[in-house]
């Protein structure tokens, strides 16, 4: 009996010694296990402001009394506000002159310009303006720019430090180049993005009207007087066809009177 108690004893003492271990290994593992997570995990995103960014585009078509001063004027405008016309299309027809102009102005003077160009129009077309939301691909794109990059920065320090053989250096070359070329490819797409939310873009078109004027060559052809002969016939019909519209009540009323002119007569006669 007095030998069972030391072995008891003994046995308990193991028991709490290898429970104690146990419960030291498991607490550094989850120290570590943490201190892991910690160096994985990035640290949390600061909140950056976005700025919208927006593609403001002007479709503006307007009569002017004079082509030629009107583009004079249009031109000086567009330089006062930083703009410039990037292409000018002028064209004859036989009863007008029109010229259409594409203007890249600051996106800033967008507006102001666009009101400024209205003061030469003696009647207006139409005024056109659109615009187009690209603040999600533009963040998009910095935002895979930026992963990019710092791909190609550490496949550039394992080429520097880490490659031992021909064929790591080959394969790290490798890699680097289409990253290079993904980034190349996002930046000029970044590159037009800025570019178009810089500066706006107006399609104008300005015409003055001419008196007709046949073009040289179509005076003695006999056919075109013919087909113009029934162009101004059917031209002719379809105006008498819109006067009599006009003045169908009048018709209608003569024509009532007309049909019953004898029963008119006899009534008058009698109060006579």
């Amino acid at each position: 009996m007095h030998l069972m108690r030391p072995t008891i004893l003994i046995i308990f003492c193991f028991v709490v010694l290898v429970v104690s271990s146990c419960q030291k290994q498991k607490e550094s593992s989850n120290t570590q296990a943490a201190k892991m997570i910690s160096l994985e995990s990035p640290p949390p995103a600061k909140e950056v402001e976005i700025v919208n960014q927006i593609i403001k585009t002007a479709d503006y078509r307007f009569q002017v009394e004079q082509i030629d001063s009107a583009t004079k004027a249009i031109t000086r405008t567009v330089l006062s506000r930083q703009g410039s016309i990037s292409s000018m299309s002028l064209t004859n027809s036989v009863n007008q002159i029109s010229n259409q102009l594409t203007i890249r102005v600051p996106s800033k003077n967008f507006e102001i310009l666009l009101d400024e160009l209205g003061r030469q129009s003696v009647y207006t077309d139409h005024k056109r303006i659109s615009t187009e939301d690209v603040t999600e691909e533009y963040v998009d794109i910095e935002t895979r720019l930026r992963t990019k990059k710092e791909v190609r920065d550490r496949y550039i320090d394992i080429l520097k430090t880490k490659a031992k053989t021909v064929e790591d250096v080959l394969k790290a070359e490798e890699q680097i180049r289409i990253i290079q070329e993904e980034i190349e490819s996002k930046e000029g797409r970044l590159n037009y993005l800025k570019n178009r939310v810089a500066e706006s873009t107006i399609n104008l078109e300005i015409y003055q009207r001419t008196e007709y004027r046949e073009r040289p060559g179509d005076e003695g052809s006999y056919w075109a007087k013919i087909k113009e002969g029934f162009s101004n016939g059917w031209k002719i019909a379809k105006n008498a066809l819109l006067a009599f519209i006009n003045i169908w009540p009048v018709v209608l009323v003569m024509s009532v009177v007309y049909w019953r002119r004898n029963w008119l007569k006899a009534i008058f006669r009698k109060k006579a």
